[in-house]
């Protein structure tokens, strides 16, 4: 069953329909600052390390006042030994989870970018803020196809996992593919050009062979927590660690209905600029057969919808129906309208 997911966009997006390209933005870049912060347990690995370190400073502190001399020098060396204790016991577990969650998140943004869509092509809020008011539109994405489940390069390519851990930094060769007029036919390949693409690296693409399924957002009024164990790993699986980092939000943000997809940096795009705050914007290629509508706003003028036809016609999207959105001034609802013959 086609199940279709929506990218609200204002008017002078009809690049993306133009060029067949979109933004996948890092998460440092997206409007929510606390996206990918979330909170860090580290009770359990601090109190063990300072527990030890506690241990090794009194054994190296008793072994350095049997060799010590009587009077100045014997108390000069209590004095180091006793502030280095005192350092330890004073270890701030707060300030450490925060340098820690700044660091997560820059990593993060550097190598992982987010496309946001929604389950919802009526929601009032997303059509005023993403969609300017009305006068944008909706690119309706057919979440069954392949470009929401692309596979790793390696394992596209049919290597075993044992050999592709073995050779994760090695250049391999992309396979050919056709392209029309700025979007692409098979997204299944990794690279537009005969270009060698470097294997995925990042924890994204840990698990070699799986596919790279849409992200549900999950929202909740209870900060995300990661907990860490003694030794110092962390107790979630990769796939929960990756569900709480790039795809929890507050519950002040389940109106959008937010489903996600992400694609590492280190694939196929085009880096065209910055934004405004200077991060880095990332286009990727959109499959053709994958945009199956466009939802034009309820104040959307028909220059915009004539736009749209003629890049629809251009990029031969025959597939695509095209419909209005409409605010029924009695419920004071958005309803979406049958297609438009343009």
């Amino acid at each position: 069953m086609q199940t279709l997911l929506y990218k609200y966009l204002p008017p002078e997006r009809i690049d993306v329909l133009r060029d067949g390209r979109i933004r996948f933005t890092p998460p440092a870049a997206l409007n929510d600052p606390l996206e990918c912060t979330p909170t860090f347990d580290l009770s359990r690995p601090i109190d063990a390390l300072r527990q030890a370190a506690l241990f090794e400073i009194e054994r190296m502190g008793a072994q350095f006042l049997s060799e010590c001399g009587d009077g100045c020098e014997r108390a000069d060396a209590r004095v180091v030994i006793d502030e280095a204790k005192r350092q330890i016991e004073s270890v701030d577990k707060a300030e450490l989870a925060r340098r820690l969650i700044e660091s997560l998140r820059e990593i993060i943004s550097r190598q992982v970018g987010v496309l946001s869509l929604s389950k919802d092509p009526t929601c009032e809020p997303l059509w005023a803020h993403y969609a300017e008011a009305h006068s944008g539109f909706l690119l309706g994405l057919d979440s069954s196809s392949e470009y929401f489940r692309v596979r790793d390069a390696l394992a596209a390519r049919g290597e075993s996992a044992s050999s592709a851990r073995a050779s994760r930094l090695r250049r391999i060769k992309a396979p050919d593919r056709r392209r029309i007029r700025g979007f692409v036919e098979d997204p299944a390949t990794p690279s537009r050009r005969s270009r060698g693409v470097l294997a995925p690296n990042d924890f994204r693409h840990g698990l070699l062979g799986r596919e790279t399924r849409p992200l549900t957002v999950s929202y909740t009024d209870i900060p995300t927590a990661i907990h860490v164990d003694p030794s110092g790993q962390i107790e979630s699986s990769q796939d929960e660690l990756y569900q709480l980092l790039m795809a929890t939000k507050s519950r002040v943000w389940e109106v959008e209905q937010e489903v996600r997809i992400t694609r590492n940096f280190s694939g196929d795009h085009d880096l065209v600029g910055v934004d405004l705050l200077g991060h880095p914007i990332r286009l990727f290629y959109i499959e053709k057969k994958a945009i199956r509508q466009v939802v034009l706003g309820a104040s959307a003028t028909d220059a915009l919808a004539n736009k749209i036809r003629y890049q629809l016609d251009r990029h031969d999207l025959e597939q695509v129906e095209i419909m209005r959105a409409r605010i029924d001034r009695g419920s004071r609802r958005i309803t979406i309208g049958p297609p438009l013959r343009l």
